[in-house]
């Protein structure tokens, strides 16, 4: 009976991801030409979502505790006692105040640096003292969205991961009303206008999830000082501190591409990559998309000692995963005419079909990194996927400087990525005892967190 209920909740939660992350994925295809008809040139395009990829990198600097307190709160929200008041007060308050400092330090660079002798503004006409009111603006976004990592992992604890799915839809739709209905007349007003709608698209609608949280799931948990434990931060800290490094790791190797692409090549590259990206990536994305309750689900049936049920996951998952590999090739061949559908003749793409194979290639071993590193952090092999994931890097580093001794494109750069990730493709199917993991959280027959050690 428990497994059907599980496996009902589990049908309901992918069901509705999907409808909202379709309709997200439709608004993405949009607001790619929306943004070049928003901004005078291409280059400026590139340029402003280097910016914005550099701004969502920062988001990994909550040292995993966001990531870390998921695993806690699958294990005491079946129990909702004192317990659970400190986890949710001790990694709200955590993030807070790393909220403060994060906006206090890079208010502080921001206006001790000369940003001309780093970024091209002149070139792309835009002010200095606008450029920096632009940083200004989007480093109070980032700030915020700290707590909208925060918040996401407690709606993947309660097994309502269609809810991050449904703020981000809302969000990117703000966003494509604004770009339809306004263009940037003037370049530096127009980056100004975006960096602010970006600050309440991204940030409001979190605001209110937050507030029906505290007033329905978690009602009388509302974060409070006096359930703040520091020792249970420490706690947080050390077992998110694997979280974190596998988040610097993976957001080097796989989130920030564009950054990566506009070194090596230029904004032209970058806004060409986001084209191939979103046409031969849409199927991945689909199924990434129903990965994302698959880590709290296995860590229920982790607990549960039900290793029968994650093996046939696995191999179901793996499966399908095969599947959207070979549509996607598939793609490759049909793509020209979608994407003269999509964007018309405004831009020229030669090696068309090359970069159309290396795009598909490197989704599909991004498809299999995705799948297993949900059932590596499900079934308490973090340190494994860290070790694996430190090979990555090396080999990352030692391609890049190789190839870039040569030369570089955006589609080389996309195969350096995906040889460098092959140490990552292997999965772990061999279980520890819930013995174990009770002890690895530090968790005592009270339900209580126990002290560091």
């Amino acid at each position: 009976m428990k497994i059907k209920r599980m496996v009902n909740i589990y049908s309901i939660n992918l069901f509705l991801i999907y409808i909202f992350k379709f309709f997200t994925m439709i608004l993405a295809f949009l607001i790619i030409p929306a943004y070049i008809k928003y901004f005078p040139s291409n280059n400026l395009v590139g340029f402003f979502l280097t910016l914005i990829s550099i701004f969502n990198f920062f988001l990994i600097f909550d040292f995993g505790v966001s990531s870390s307190m998921r695993n806690f709160l699958i294990y005491f929200l079946k129990r909702k006692n004192e317990s659970l008041n400190e986890v949710i007060s001790s990694t709200f308050i955590f993030i807070l105040i790393l909220s403060i400092l994060f906006f206090s330090i890079s208010f502080f660079i921001i206006f001790s640096t000369n940003f001309i002798s780093i970024f091209p503004l002149e070139e792309l006409g835009i002010n200095s003292h606008t450029f920096k009111i632009f940083l200004i603006v989007m480093v109070i976004s980032t700030s915020l969205r700290f707590f909208s990592v925060l918040i996401s992992n407690v709606f993947y604890s309660l097994q309502k991961s269609f809810l991050p799915n449904l703020i981000l839809f809302i969000s990117n739709l703000f966003l494509y009303i604004y770009l339809i209905l306004f263009r940037a007349i003037n370049i530096n007003d127009g980056l100004l206008s975006i960096s602010i709608v970006l600050l309440i698209s991204n940030n409001f609608p979190v605001l209110i999830a937050s507030i029906i949280l505290f007033k329905s799931d978690l009602l009388g948990f509302f974060p409070k000082i006096k359930f703040f434990k520091f020792d249970f931060v420490i706690k947080l800290f050390i077992n998110g501190f694997l979280f974190f490094l596998i988040q610097i790791i993976h957001t080097i190797l796989f989130n920030v591409k564009e950054v990566f692409i506009n070194f090596f090549g230029n904004n032209s590259n970058v806004l060409e990559y986001q084209l191939f990206s979103k046409i031969i990536g849409f199927l991945s994305a689909f199924y990434l998309i129903g990965l994302t309750p698959v880590w709290g689900l296995i860590r229920k049936k982790y607990i549960e000692n039900n290793f029968n049920f994650i093996r046939k996951a696995y191999y179901l998952s793996f499966s399908l995963l095969l599947l959207i590999s070979i549509i996607q090739i598939i793609i490759v061949f049909i793509s020209p005419f979608l994407f003269n559908i999509w964007i018309g003749n405004h831009i020229y793409i030669e090696n068309f079909f090359s970069k159309g194979f290396i795009t598909a290639l490197f989704y599909s071993i991004l498809m299999v990194i995705t799948l297993n590193m949900n059932f590596h952090f499900g079934t308490g092999f973090e340190k494994l996927f860290l070790f694996k994931s430190l090979i990555s890097l090396f080999l990352f580093i030692i391609l890049s400087y190789f190839f870039h001794q040569l030369y570089i494109n955006w589609e080389s750069f996309l195969l350096i990525l995906s040889l460098s990730s092959l140490p990552l493709i292997f999965p772990a199917l061999k279980f520890k005892s819930i013995k174990i993991v009770e002890k690895e959280l530090n968790i005592n027959d009270n339900s209580k967190v126990g002290p560091v050690v």
